[in-house]
């Protein structure tokens, strides 16, 4: 199903679903590793579990910066296949379409967010 919707000419139907759905996970995600953390945080009076929760829901949360980006063209693209009679051979902008290089955007960006959360004072007071 997801090849389908990434594919070169994909189900522009299933892709728009697909990738409405993909984008808002690592938020929810980082919502909820932010609650673990909280929790452990003011179970064992222990700041390491906050600091560690802030991180990775920092990580998660930066999944959805790089695939929202991608969702923004994707809604651009699926208004104009709608428009265009919906198709079976619509090519989307390249602009919308997931690359491996979404991969590495998304390890720097983790890596960089991750460090200023924990550097830049936003941990300190755990």
């Amino acid at each position: 199903m997801v090849r389908r919707a990434i594919s070169p000419t994909p189900d522009m139907g299933l892709r728009h679903g697909v990738i409405g759905a993909v984008a808002p996970l690592g938020a929810v995600a980082g919502f909820v590793v932010t609650l673990a953390g909280v929790g452990l945080t003011w179970a064992t009076g222990e700041p390491a579990a906050g600091v560690v929760a802030l991180r990775a829901a920092t990580v998660a949360a930066s999944w959805s910066i790089v695939v929202g980006f991608r969702q923004l063209f994707e809604g651009r693209d699926h208004r104009a296949w709608k428009a265009a009679g919906e198709p079976d051979a619509w090519r989307p902008s390249v602009l919308s379409q997931p690359v491996a290089i979404d991969l590495a955007v998304w390890i720097v960006l983790s890596t960089v967010l991750a460090t200023v959360v924990s550097e830049v004072g936003v941990t300190r007071g755990l």
